[in-house]
């Protein structure tokens, strides 16, 4: 298999530029929201933890 490099005008260049950022912002995009998930399902977990042993209370104290 040989390697050549092809030349692009800047349009096309443009074009695949534009594609490239595409991807990236959303792949940033979805890190960003399995980040969330994750830090909105951690901190649930510990309030069920913590409300199922009794160290925490939400209402009266009645």
């Amino acid at each position: 298999m040989e390697n050549k490099i092809t030349q692009i005008n800047e349009s096309e260049y443009n074009s695949i530029l534009r594609q490239v950022v595409a991807v990236i912002e959303n792949s940033k995009a979805t890190i960003a929201k399995n980040i969330n998930i994750g830090i909105n399902n951690t901190h649930w977990n510990i309030g069920k933890l913590l409300y199922e042993k009794k160290l925490i209370r939400f209402g009266n104290r009645t």
